[in-house]
């Protein structure tokens, strides 16, 4: 009874679950599983020995260590201290280091948690993984070098995170260059992103239609809050990454309604919990349903492939980049013009030139220089035409 009073569901916040059956953690510990009656999620009541993010594989092996040499007798207490103090030896020098490079790039403000957050795992992977002394940089870059199963893309992921390692300890070093090829983005058809709509579970389907409405990337959308939600102009508004421009986007009332019915346990839309394992159990749904309907390419879908889904839908409907642009809050517009080569033109298409209108205002204008009217997004953007001369 003690246990269900301080347990709560890590993906809603319910107190209201079922009790499962005990697992056996590899430490010998029996561990209470719980089934929660409002997500469905599966979840265990807290491991003592599980690792934290401050923690090391060392600290945690001696801690073991520790509670088993109380059971010892004396002569064999002192071997095991005397196994606890050499695998702390082990610890390398750098690992400090990398925790002050976290906040040394957390003090810097112009990088985001997410990007601080894989340059610390990245550093911490080379260190301890593959045993790189990163004090050394021409080590760094034969690591590096050597694994050809990574692509350059990922290589170069790991020379920016050395960089900023360098920077902060003022280590002198060439980076190697790593050329990214560059391939167009992955666009699903509607009706696939239809059937992993209405295929997932309630709190996934409300994610992925946001997602296909708004165009917004996951982090903008699990840091949107209740009040971003505007319920009496159907908008949702959100603050962006990567240093684009913020958004504010009409919403369907389909969509609406589902966002109505979310649980309200915390300020956040979604609730703001775990996104790796919020992504974890979309990735089963899905490979699931691209079982069930004997269709591979859903496996291909993402989160941000609903952005790339949504900038090519807009671009299709406008023809115009720089609404195109607006709407995905890009700054730079060469990042946009990649979705000019998703869209087929038609010949029709090609006799019309295309314009757009936010209000009655700018609709009245375009009516009054002949323009004619096609059609409204779901975003409220009305899109007009008109026949080229010849």
């Amino acid at each position: 009874m003690e246990t269900q009073q301080k347990t709560v569901c890590p993906e809603c916040g319910s107190y209201n679950f079922y009790k499962a059956s005990k697992r056996k953690t590899a430490e010998g510990l029996k561990l209470q599983r719980y089934l929660c009656r409002e997500c469905n999620r599966r979840f265990s009541e807290p491991n003592p020995y599980k690792l934290t993010r401050t923690n090391s594989i060392h600290q945690l092996c001696a801690k073991i260590l520790q509670d088993k040499a109380k059971k010892l007798d004396t002569a064999t207490e002192l071997k095991t201290v005397v196994a606890i103090s050499q695998s702390q030896k082990k610890q390398t020098p750098t690992q400090g280091q990398i925790i002050d490079l976290l906040w040394y790039l957390k003090k810097q403000g112009k990088y985001s948690d997410a990007t601080i957050a894989t340059r610390i795992k990245l550093l911490t992977y080379l260190s301890e993984k593959h045993e790189v002394n990163l004090l050394d940089p021409e080590a760094v870059k034969t690591a590096i070098a050597k694994n050809e199963k990574w692509s350059n893309g990922y290589k170069q992921n790991f020379v920016s995170a050395y960089d900023s390692f360098a920077e902060m300890l003022k280590i002198q070093w060439q980076p190697p260059f790593y050329e990214n090829k560059e391939k167009l983005p992955f666009v699903p058809t509607e009706k696939e992103v239809d059937a992993l709509i209405s295929g997932c579970s309630r709190k996934i389907s409300t994610c992925l239609l946001t997602l296909k409405e708004t165009g917004f990337r996951i982090g903008e959308l699990w840091l949107c809050k209740w009040t971003d939600l505007d319920e009496e102009n159907s908008t949702l508004k959100c603050v962006a990454e990567k240093h684009g421009n913020p958004r504010q986007t009409k919403i369907s009332s389909r969509l609406m309604s589902m966002l109505q019915v979310l649980p309200k346990t915390n300020d956040y839309i979604f609730g703001k919990g775990n996104l790796n394992a919020f992504r974890w159990k979309y990735d089963r749904q899905k490979s699931a349903l691209a079982k069930k309907l004997q269709n591979p390419r859903l496996k291909q879908i993402k989160f941000h492939t609903f952005r790339h889904f949504f900038a090519s839908k807009i671009y299709a409907q406008t023809r115009n980049i720089l609404l195109t642009k607006e709407q995905l809050g890009h700054r730079n517009i060469n990042s946009t013009l990649v979705y000019t080569h998703l869209v087929p033109f038609n010949d029709d298409a090609e006799n019309f030139n295309h314009a757009t209108a936010k209000d009655d205002k700018e609709a009245g204008e375009l009516i009054d220089q002949a323009w004619q009217f096609v059609c409204t997004t779901p975003q409220g953007i009305m899109l007009f035409r008109k026949a080229k001369r010849k």
